[in-house]
């Protein structure tokens, strides 16, 4: 007599947003990220452009323009970097604001 082993439900890895879209596709993700906090993407984005301008003029041999776009790299990361400070403290006040809403009778 063969043992038969217990059937497991599927494990749900991550639960849907508030617009009801699931999270774990990549394209969700990214129009989750872009909707709540939209400062994050571009100042990537511009890291990463003035990261590769920078590198091309290296390969060009134009030290004063790459170190130009070295800075707008720097700038760019400093503003990522606020973008992502400030959306913590938004978020971390927006739930309170919500928790005292809930608690504070009418």
């Amino acid at each position: 007599m063969a043992k038969t082993s217990p059937v497991v439900p599927p494990i749900k890895l991550s639960e849907p947003t508030e617009s009801g879209n699931d999270t774990t596709e990549t394209s969700g993700r990214l129009k989750h990220l872009f909707r709540d906090q939209p400062l994050i993407p571009i100042g990537c984005a511009a890291t990463v452009g003035a990261f590769l301008f920078a590198t091309r003029a290296i390969r060009r041999g134009d030290s004063m323009r790459a170190n130009r776009f070295f800075r707008y790299r720097v700038l760019a990361q400093a503003a990522t970097v606020l973008a992502i400070v400030g959306g913590v403290f938004m978020e971390r006040k927006m739930k309170q604001e919500k928790r005292m809403e809930q608690i504070t009778p009418k």
